[in-house]
């Protein structure tokens, strides 16, 4: 029989010789103290030391195998360089430190709601009304949560390009690779918050053209109809903890709030508000304890269920008025939620009924530009039968009148290949279009991944551009520092 070879796993945890692990405390970074500094210094030093170890060990190696490896330490030390960069930008600009610093602040909050446990609602018939069981998960003091080596090494290594204000050098796609369960999708939520923030300080100080209504800073895609409630409740959940540092800091990230849009097919979501109400009238008519069809099934900041019926009435949705038209709105049913009712004012003043900043009907993504679109490729392929979904892209009427986003996420990467492929990388171009600022900046792209096979091939056929792997291997797949 043949012999089993067991290979060790990739690991996102590391630790040093002492056994001090690598994590950096997501807390200590958005206050910046000294744990921070120490925690990412010894990260860039011992990847340093680590990166001059793997070039010794070149010369051991067969002579066929050397050149290959001379690359892959160069691979290294370009991603080095980067978080050098990185790390020193944010000692160099008081600005980009600050939104760094509030985007960890968020990631550790978002890390609080999403891993909330479901709480369930008690409906009284008598009085009807219903109350929420549990505790609020933010009303505890817990220990901070950390970002892996990895996430906080990929996220420093972006800084530069991602708050660029003019043209980005360098267009290489940073293809993220680790096991499931590793923290891919927190690494490129982690950049997410960033980018928001900053775009928002950048139309602020008039930089970028804002919208009254709102712009899309980030394009996240999944591939077609794989996105799962629980990512959307993820990305939901750093949007909560983002808008909440807006409404405290309005003169940094202005007055609109910051919003999540879902952007799927319409047998997920509905694409007209009158489809949106006809699914809530649906709903009503549900028996009691019956689960309707929306797509938010729990509050994403206090965890509280939502979307149950109770004597006709879907918990968490309600209808209120927009432009003199009726929409679906979604409230959490907590009293003591954050999230429960909420005014907000939009840039030009007017006072808009809030509840969750989720939206889920494309006519109110159209209408108020999400500053994150959660979408996957096969609306982009409706595009050009939909004029309205370039205001997701800055544009109206096919002009250029807002920015676009700077930054888009493409998960799964390995699924899009074959025609999925062939049809998708013809829509690339376009995008990459729609999302070039007038200064002729275009936009970051990041991706994660399964499996590397072929992925040079692939990025270099999606959008005609250079890739690396992060975190870049040394001289052994398994050993990536």
């Amino acid at each position: 029989s043949m012999p089993v070879v067991k290979v060790p796993s990739l690991s996102p945890d590391v630790s040093n010789a002492q056994g001090v692990s690598y994590s950096v405390g997501m807390k200590d970074l958005a206050e910046f103290n000294s744990d921070a500094k120490l925690a990412v210094e010894r990260i860039i030093q011992d990847y340093e030391n680590w990166i001059l170890d793997q070039e010794q060990k070149i010369k051991n190696l067969d002579s066929a195998f050397q050149n290959i490896a001379v690359g892959h330490i160069k691979e290294c030390r370009v991603f080095l360089s980067n978080i050098k960069s990185g790390w020193a930008l944010l000692s160099d600009d008081a600005d980009v430190q600050h939104c760094l610093r509030d985007a960890s602040s968020a990631m550790n909050q978002q890390r609080v709601a999403y891993g909330a446990d479901t709480r369930e609602v008690v409906y009284e018939s008598k009085t009807k009304k219903y109350s929420v069981q549990g505790q609020n998960p933010h009303a505890v003091e817990r220990d901070q949560a950390r970002w892996r080596p990895f996430q906080i090494a990929f996220i420093l290594a972006n800084l530069v390009r991602a708050s660029a204000k003019e043209e980005i050098e360098d267009s290489a796609v940073d293809v993220i690779w680790m096991p499931t369960g590793g923290g891919k999708t927190e690494a490129y939520l982690g950049l997410s918050a960033f980018v928001i923030l900053w775009e928002r300080r950048l139309q602020l100080i008039g930089v970028r053209k804002p919208s009254p209504s709102g712009t899309t800073k980030v394009f996240m895609r999944y591939t077609y109809r794989l996105l799962t409630v629980q990512q959307l409740t993820r990305a939901a959940s750093l949007i909560c903890a983002l808008e909440i540092i807006r409404e405290k800091n309005p003169d940094r990230y202005g007055s609109g709030e910051v919003r999540i849009g879902c952007w799927l097919g319409g047998k997920t979501t509905p694409n007209t508000r009158k489809q949106a109400v006809s699914r809530y009238k649906t709903a009503k008519r549900l028996p009691n304890k019956k689960k309707a069809e929306f797509v938010l099934t729990k509050c994403p900041w206090c965890g509280a269920r939502l979307a149950e019926v109770y004597d006709g009435q879907p918990v968490g949705y309600r209808i209120v008025k927009v432009l003199k038209e009726d929409r679906v709105m979604i409230h959490c049913p907590d009293e003591n939620c954050h999230f429960r009712s909420r005014t907000v004012k939009n840039e030009k003043g007017k006072v808009l009924d809030r509840g969750i900043p989720l939206f889920d009907t494309d006519e109110d993504l159209y209408e108020f530009p999400p500053d994150f679109v959660v979408g996957t490729v096969d609306k982009v392929a409706m595009m050009a039968w939909k004029p309205m979904s370039g205001r997701l892209f800055g544009m109206s009427d096919g002009v250029r009148k807002w920015s676009p986003p700077a930054l888009l996420i493409q998960d799964e990467l390995h699924l899009i290949s074959g025609s999925l492929g062939s049809i998708d990388a013809s829509f690339e171009t376009m995008i990459e279009e729609l999302c070039t600022n007038d200064g002729g900046r275009k936009p970051l792209i990041v991706a994660s991944t399964a499996t590397t096979k072929n992925y040079v091939d692939q990025i270099a056929n999606l959008y005609a551009r250079s890739s690396r792997i992060i975190p870049p291997p040394g001289l052994d797949i398994k050993d990536s520092f």
